[in-house]
């Protein structure tokens, strides 16, 4: 299955699927991209379940790459934001497996990417905080391409 099928099969997102990176806005400029042709889309995912969901920690987006799916979080990255982030993850992975996205989990991970400032730290206590959410350290920008190697080596 495709990320694309794997939306459209989604009846709850299948019409917030977007061309490219357009779902995420002035965001898509967070991401480097080597061949932009390649995005399978992308979806608003706070945006589309906005409505059926108003008070979940709904996750920003989701877009396909070269047969990987990434999950992108755009959020502040200060330590008082580590528990908002443990829940918006654990909704992600919740609202996931009812979806058939699922079926891709093992070509996927999760990403956030910084906007503002930052207090969180390389130091031990928030990597291990943020390694034990299965979530990295908050990036300024998300290149794909990297992150679809560094995936494959594990």
């Amino acid at each position: 299955m495709t990320f694309e099928e794997a939306v459209l099969a989604t009846d709850i997102v299948a019409d917030c699927l977007r061309l490219g990176l357009q779902a995420l806005g002035s965001d898509s400029a967070k991401l480097v991209v080597a061949h932009t042709r390649d995005i399978d889309g992308s979806v608003d995912i706070d945006s589309c379940l906005q409505e059926q969901q108003p008070n979940a920690p709904r996750w920003d987006y989701v877009l396909g790459y070269r047969k990987h799916i990434f999950y992108v979080e755009v959020h502040p990255a200060t330590t008082g934001h580590l528990d908002t982030m443990r829940r918006k993850l654990e909704w992600l992975r919740s609202w996931r497996r009812g979806t058939k996205l699922q079926a891709l989990v093992n070509q996927s991970t999760e990403h956030w990417i910084v906007v503002g400032r930052t207090t969180i730290s390389k130091g031990a206590l928030h990597t291990r905080r943020l390694t034990a959410l299965g979530l990295g350290i908050p990036v300024r920008s998300l290149d794909l391409d990297k992150t679809i190697q560094t995936h494959s080596e594990r």
